[in-house]
Protein backbone atom coordinates (compact mmCIF):
# COMPACT_ATOMS: atom_id res chain seq x y z
CA UNK A 1 0.00 0.00 0.00
CA UNK A 2 1.48 3.92 -1.37
CA UNK A 3 2.14 5.25 1.71
CA UNK A 4 0.89 9.19 1.53
CA UNK A 5 2.53 11.89 3.13
CA UNK A 6 1.67 13.53 5.93
CA UNK A 7 1.16 17.27 4.79
CA UNK A 8 0.08 17.26 1.13
CA UNK A 9 -0.81 20.12 -1.27
CA UNK A 10 -2.15 21.06 -4.79
CA UNK A 11 0.32 21.20 -7.89
CA UNK A 12 -0.92 22.94 -11.52
CA UNK A 13 -0.70 19.51 -12.98
CA UNK A 14 -3.34 18.10 -10.64
CA UNK A 15 -5.39 20.76 -11.19
CA UNK A 16 -5.25 20.78 -15.02
CA UNK A 17 -6.76 17.11 -14.74
CA UNK A 18 -9.58 17.74 -12.33
CA UNK A 19 -10.45 20.69 -14.00
CA UNK A 20 -10.49 18.27 -17.44
CA UNK A 21 -12.42 15.94 -15.43
CA UNK A 22 -15.09 18.46 -14.22
CA UNK A 23 -18.75 16.29 -13.57
CA UNK A 24 -21.49 17.00 -16.09
CA UNK A 25 -23.83 19.69 -13.80
CA UNK A 26 -27.19 18.82 -15.68
CA UNK A 27 -29.30 20.98 -13.72
CA UNK A 28 -27.62 24.68 -13.05
CA UNK A 29 -29.37 28.15 -12.69
CA UNK A 30 -27.57 30.69 -13.72
CA UNK A 31 -30.24 33.70 -12.06
CA UNK A 32 -29.65 31.52 -8.61
CA UNK A 33 -25.97 30.60 -9.06
CA UNK A 34 -26.26 34.73 -8.93
CA UNK A 35 -28.37 34.50 -6.02
CA UNK A 36 -25.82 32.45 -3.72
CA UNK A 37 -22.69 34.17 -5.47
CA UNK A 38 -23.77 37.61 -4.62
CA UNK A 39 -25.30 36.86 -0.84
CA UNK A 40 -21.43 35.34 -0.36
CA UNK A 41 -19.83 38.85 -1.55
CA UNK A 42 -22.11 40.44 0.84
CA UNK A 43 -21.06 38.46 3.98
CA UNK A 44 -17.37 37.77 3.15
CA UNK A 45 -16.22 35.00 5.03
CA UNK A 46 -12.93 35.18 4.06
CA UNK A 47 -12.25 38.74 6.67
CA UNK A 48 -13.13 36.48 10.03
CA UNK A 49 -9.94 33.93 9.06
CA UNK A 50 -6.83 33.93 11.13
CA UNK A 51 -4.31 31.17 10.45
CA UNK A 52 -3.07 31.49 13.93
CA UNK A 53 -6.31 29.37 15.15
CA UNK A 54 -4.94 26.26 13.22
CA UNK A 55 -2.74 23.64 15.85
CA UNK A 56 -0.24 22.51 12.74
CA UNK A 57 1.45 25.36 10.66
CA UNK A 58 2.43 22.74 8.38
CA UNK A 59 -1.56 21.97 8.25
CA UNK A 60 -2.58 25.46 8.01
CA UNK A 61 -0.41 25.71 4.53
CA UNK A 62 -1.68 22.48 2.83
CA UNK A 63 -4.79 21.11 1.60
CA UNK A 64 -6.92 20.96 5.13
CA UNK A 65 -5.41 24.57 5.72
CA UNK A 66 -6.63 28.25 5.38
CA UNK A 67 -7.52 27.59 1.78
CA UNK A 68 -9.99 24.60 2.44
CA UNK A 69 -11.49 26.42 5.59
CA UNK A 70 -12.53 29.81 3.78
CA UNK A 71 -13.94 27.44 1.37
CA UNK A 72 -16.25 25.32 3.76
CA UNK A 73 -17.47 28.70 5.25
CA UNK A 74 -18.12 30.14 1.87
CA UNK A 75 -20.30 26.27 1.01
CA UNK A 76 -22.07 26.65 4.60
CA UNK A 77 -23.38 30.04 3.22
CA UNK A 78 -24.09 28.70 -0.01
CA UNK A 79 -26.02 26.25 1.31
CA UNK A 80 -28.31 28.23 3.66
CA UNK A 81 -29.07 30.59 0.82
CA UNK A 82 -30.26 27.69 -0.99
CA UNK A 83 -32.16 26.70 1.62
CA UNK A 84 -33.26 29.40 3.14
CA UNK A 85 -32.48 28.56 6.19
CA UNK A 86 -32.85 30.73 9.25
CA UNK A 87 -29.30 30.42 11.20
CA UNK A 88 -26.95 32.77 11.46
CA UNK A 89 -24.63 33.44 8.86
CA UNK A 90 -21.79 34.40 11.04
CA UNK A 91 -22.37 30.61 13.03
CA UNK A 92 -22.04 29.20 9.98
CA UNK A 93 -18.85 31.15 8.81
CA UNK A 94 -17.01 29.89 12.04
CA UNK A 95 -18.08 26.47 11.65
CA UNK A 96 -16.55 26.10 8.19
CA UNK A 97 -13.79 28.41 9.46
CA UNK A 98 -12.90 26.31 12.78
CA UNK A 99 -13.88 22.89 11.58
CA UNK A 100 -10.12 21.27 10.54
CA UNK A 101 -8.00 23.67 12.86
CA UNK A 102 -7.23 20.61 15.27
CA UNK A 103 -5.70 18.62 12.17
CA UNK A 104 -1.83 17.42 12.91
CA UNK A 105 -2.08 15.85 8.98
CA UNK A 106 -4.01 15.67 5.92
CA UNK A 107 -4.86 12.06 5.72
CA UNK A 108 -7.13 10.72 7.88
CA UNK A 109 -6.19 12.05 11.21
CA UNK A 110 -9.25 10.22 13.58
CA UNK A 111 -10.19 12.32 16.27
CA UNK A 112 -9.48 15.76 14.87
CA UNK A 113 -13.31 17.13 15.31
CA UNK A 114 -12.59 16.74 18.90
CA UNK A 115 -9.04 18.63 18.57
CA UNK A 116 -10.78 21.18 17.10
CA UNK A 117 -12.91 21.29 18.99
CA UNK A 118 -10.91 21.82 22.23
CA UNK A 119 -9.14 24.77 19.86
CA UNK A 120 -12.16 26.53 19.63
CA UNK A 121 -13.42 26.32 22.83
CA UNK A 122 -10.36 28.32 23.90
CA UNK A 123 -10.17 30.74 21.36
CA UNK A 124 -13.22 32.05 21.46
CA UNK A 125 -13.06 33.04 25.26
CA UNK A 126 -9.45 34.27 24.15
CA UNK A 127 -10.62 36.48 21.52
CA UNK A 128 -13.72 37.62 22.47
CA UNK A 129 -15.66 35.80 19.46
CA UNK A 130 -19.05 35.74 20.09
CA UNK A 131 -21.61 32.97 18.39
CA UNK A 132 -25.62 32.63 18.90
CA UNK A 133 -25.70 28.90 19.14
CA UNK A 134 -23.00 27.61 20.61
CA UNK A 135 -23.87 24.13 21.28
CA UNK A 136 -24.80 23.48 17.67
CA UNK A 137 -21.57 24.66 16.13
CA UNK A 138 -19.70 22.90 18.72
CA UNK A 139 -21.49 19.72 18.53
CA UNK A 140 -21.10 20.19 14.19
CA UNK A 141 -17.49 20.64 14.15
CA UNK A 142 -17.15 17.81 16.82
CA UNK A 143 -18.80 15.18 14.58
CA UNK A 144 -18.19 17.00 11.29
CA UNK A 145 -15.80 13.65 10.48
CA UNK A 146 -17.64 10.71 11.79
CA UNK A 147 -19.01 9.12 8.80
CA UNK A 148 -23.17 8.53 8.57
CA UNK A 149 -24.53 6.51 5.47
CA UNK A 150 -28.40 7.47 7.10
CA UNK A 151 -29.73 9.88 3.92
CA UNK A 152 -33.60 11.22 5.12
CA UNK A 153 -33.55 15.12 6.54
CA UNK A 154 -35.91 17.27 8.00
CA UNK A 155 -34.58 20.82 7.85
CA UNK A 156 -34.61 22.10 11.73
CA UNK A 157 -32.84 24.80 13.60
CA UNK A 158 -30.77 22.44 15.80
CA UNK A 159 -27.68 20.68 16.53
CA UNK A 160 -27.95 18.02 13.83
CA UNK A 161 -28.53 20.71 11.08
CA UNK A 162 -25.48 22.39 11.69
CA UNK A 163 -23.47 18.74 11.48
CA UNK A 164 -25.49 18.02 8.27
CA UNK A 165 -24.55 21.64 6.72
CA UNK A 166 -20.72 21.41 7.64
CA UNK A 167 -21.15 17.55 6.55
CA UNK A 168 -22.11 18.88 3.06
CA UNK A 169 -20.09 22.35 2.78
CA UNK A 170 -16.56 20.21 3.74
CA UNK A 171 -17.59 17.56 0.84
CA UNK A 172 -18.07 20.36 -1.54
CA UNK A 173 -14.61 21.07 -1.52
CA UNK A 174 -13.57 17.61 -2.19
CA UNK A 175 -13.15 18.44 -5.46
CA UNK A 176 -9.40 19.94 -4.46
CA UNK A 177 -8.29 16.29 -4.65
CA UNK A 178 -6.93 15.19 -7.96
CA UNK A 179 -9.34 11.79 -8.21
CA UNK A 180 -12.71 11.35 -8.53
CA UNK A 181 -13.51 8.42 -6.37
CA UNK A 182 -12.26 11.16 -3.65
CA UNK A 183 -15.41 13.75 -4.77
CA UNK A 184 -18.68 14.53 -3.19
CA UNK A 185 -20.65 11.36 -3.05
CA UNK A 186 -24.08 11.99 -1.86
CA UNK A 187 -24.56 8.21 -0.15
CA UNK A 188 -22.47 9.76 2.78
CA UNK A 189 -24.82 12.92 3.19
CA UNK A 190 -27.83 13.83 4.53
CA UNK A 191 -28.20 17.02 2.90
CA UNK A 192 -27.81 16.70 -0.61
CA UNK A 193 -26.51 19.70 -2.35
CA UNK A 194 -28.01 21.13 -5.95
CA UNK A 195 -26.10 20.75 -9.26
CA UNK A 196 -25.75 24.42 -8.89
CA UNK A 197 -24.09 24.28 -5.86
CA UNK A 198 -21.70 21.80 -6.89
CA UNK A 199 -20.84 23.40 -10.00
CA UNK A 200 -20.36 26.64 -8.02
CA UNK A 201 -17.83 24.83 -5.43
CA UNK A 202 -16.14 22.67 -8.48
CA UNK A 203 -15.02 26.57 -9.47
CA UNK A 204 -14.14 28.44 -6.40
CA UNK A 205 -12.38 25.24 -5.58
CA UNK A 206 -10.32 25.39 -9.14
CA UNK A 207 -9.47 28.76 -9.24
CA UNK A 208 -8.98 29.81 -5.98
CA UNK A 209 -6.41 26.50 -5.64
CA UNK A 210 -4.61 27.49 -9.21
CA UNK A 211 -4.16 31.52 -7.77
CA UNK A 212 -2.62 30.23 -4.84
CA UNK A 213 -0.01 28.47 -5.98
CA UNK A 214 0.58 31.36 -8.71
CA UNK A 215 0.75 34.16 -6.22
CA UNK A 216 0.52 32.60 -2.67
CA UNK A 217 -2.67 34.48 -2.00
CA UNK A 218 -6.21 34.47 -3.38
CA UNK A 219 -8.77 37.26 -3.74
CA UNK A 220 -12.13 35.49 -2.91
CA UNK A 221 -13.84 38.53 -3.47
CA UNK A 222 -12.29 39.08 -6.69
CA UNK A 223 -12.72 35.56 -8.14
CA UNK A 224 -16.76 35.27 -6.75
CA UNK A 225 -17.01 38.52 -8.82
CA UNK A 226 -15.67 37.10 -11.94
CA UNK A 227 -18.21 33.63 -11.70
CA UNK A 228 -20.88 36.31 -11.25
CA UNK A 229 -19.90 37.83 -14.52
CA UNK A 230 -19.40 34.72 -16.37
Amino acid sequence: MKVKPKHQKNDVDSLNWIICNKPIFSDISKTKRRQYLQSIIKLEPWVYFNIKFYLSKEVACRIHGMNHAIRVAINVLLIAEERNLKISKLDLIYMGLFHDIGRVNDNRDDNHGERSLQLFDSLIKKNKIFVSDLGSISYGIKMHDVIQRETNITINQDSSDFLNIIKTADALDRYRFPRIDWWINDSYLKLFPSDTLKDIAFEICVRSELEYIKRKKIDYDKIIKKLIAD
